[in-house]
């Protein structure tokens, strides 16, 4: 999920979650039905949402985010001591990478795009980057400019995650694409579940007033609420809920006409949570906030705003705090589009990765093997590398037949430096090609059989 800080964010000032209030009266039987209408509404099942997500956590010290890579970026069966001059320095020069890269993501805020589609337990997450224009190692012969990039409607996806097993009956079938350097993980591994996005929650804000008007049937993972006519005739008469909680709803001071303020909290308490909602649709939660009782200092601040028709916010804010009030995570989140319970194609949760992508498998216990290599002209072009390091006449021949045609060009123009002494094997590479597709292909084959049958003439004379 990603923003694009350029929109602006509609944002509700709710009233200090600590303000010391009066208990109030109990809700009228009105209030308590809107209450209900909202908790048991048409329920959200699956979602494609596209949007962006700018994250601002409170920043490290260049010597926490050192130790942080330096830590990752060892590898334990070779620590430091043992690598060479040059493998020392290209660790460091790595550390010093995801550092410079870390300091200057922490001055503006991590900014990503996501399409998000989910269909029960199946979650698919299309990720993109943002990155703020920065110049790392300055100064040194590896300096690097990075460009800044903007996420927008046509910025392409960098990564994507899939959950495809439902992992409540031990499935943990989950795949990545690394489009980047076009390779694919995928793995049936409880530790390497990659998509998880709590982005049903944005519909399904008012389902908190299930706990409070209703009773759990008792499953632990996925518990189903039903309205309890007990509870709700208690809450009507006292105004008391679960644990000696107290609820209580008044107009909200700051839009008293087109708002209610509806509180949850004990009696010994000046805090607890409140909900700031629509006065006529309670699935309309504008504010959400929770305290720490015992400090009084918030734990959570959630606030949403520019509802559509399906009462799904379109720009929302979600800060946490720690015990002590300081600030943990805030996120900020502008919806580009949605569509609630469209019909998800089984598709878009296979393992399908394009021809060209390395595929690597992670079993159960965590072991990794490359199962298909890289294709395409990526990997064709890895072959070919290899191919002429080792001076592979018979790979190099092979690759004469690749369908890529720089490929093809590439290896005939190495077989032309190896096949000097064999003028023979050399003329056979290039008569392979002579009557190539591609002009640039033909023109090389050509060149060889020119000078091959120049040469044989000068032989003669």
């Amino acid at each position: 999920m990603k923003v694009n800080i350029g929109i602006p964010i509609l944002l509700l000032v709710c009233i200090p979650l600590c303000a010391k209030g009066s208990i109030g009266n109990p809700p009228t039987a009105e209030q308590i039905d809107k209450m209900a209408s909202a908790a048991w509404k048409e329920p959200v099942t699956s979602i494609d949402i596209t949007l962006y997500k700018h994250t601002i956590k409170p920043p490290k010290s260049v010597e926490e985010i050192r130790q942080m890579f330096e830590n990752a970026l060892e590898d334990p069966k070779r620590p430091k001591e043992q690598l060479s001059p040059q493998e020392l320095e290209q660790y460091d020069r790595n550390v010093q990478l995801n550092v410079e890269r870390t300091i200057k993501v922490q001055e503006t805020g991590s900014k990503t795009k996501e399409r998000i589609r989910i269909d029960g337990y199946r979650q698919r997450i299309d990720s993109a980057f943002g990155w703020p224009e920065m110049t790392l190692l300055k100064g040194t012969p590896p300096e690097m400019h990075r460009s800044q990039v903007v996420l927008g409607p046509d910025t392409s996806y960098n990564m994507t995650y899939i959950n495809l097993g439902d992992e409540h009956k031990g499935d943990y079938r989950s795949f990545t694409y690394y489009h980047g350097n076009k390779s694919a993980t995928m793995t049936n591994n409880k530790k390497t579940r990659w998509a998880k996005s709590d982005i049903m929650d944005f519909a399904r804000l008012s389902s908190c007033f299930q706990g409070v008007l209703g009773v759990s049937d008792g499953t632990i993972s996925e518990p189903v609420y039903i309205p309890d006519v007990n509870k709700i005739e208690e809450l009507q008469k006292t105004g008391l809920v679960a644990n000696a909680l107290r609820l209580t709803i008044t107009p909200e001071p700051n839009a008293p006409d087109s708002r209610d303020r509806i509180e949850i909290k004990s009696d010994e308490y000046s805090c607890g949570i409140v909900i700031i909602c629509d006065k006529n649709n309670y699935s309309r939660i504008y504010c959400m906030e929770i305290c720490n009782p015992g400090t009084g200092k918030p734990l959570y601040i959630k606030q949403f705003s520019n509802f559509d028709d399906q009462d799904f916010p379109h720009n929302a804010t979600i800060i946490e705090y720690d015990a002590n009030g300081n600030l943990k995570n805030k996120e900020i989140y502008t919806i580009e589009k949605v569509e609630l319970n469209p019909i998800l194609s089984k598709d878009v949760f296979e393992f399908a990765p394009p021809e060209e992508y390395e595929i690597t498998v992670i079993d159960p216990n965590g072991t990794s093997e490359v199962v298909r290599p890289k294709g395409g002209i990526e990997g064709a072009m890895l072959k070919l590398v290899k191919a002429t390091k080792e001076k592979d006449i018979g790979t190099l021949t092979e690759l004469l037949g690749n369908e890529i045609w720089q490929v093809r060009l590439r290896s005939l123009q190495v077989l032309d430096k190896f096949l000097d002494r064999d003028k023979g094997a050399l003329k056979e590479a290039a008569a392979i090609l002579k009557n190539d597709e591609k002009l640039e292909v033909r023109n090389e084959a050509q060149k060889i059989l020119n000078r091959l049958e120049s040469n044989d003439a000068n032989d003669v004379k």
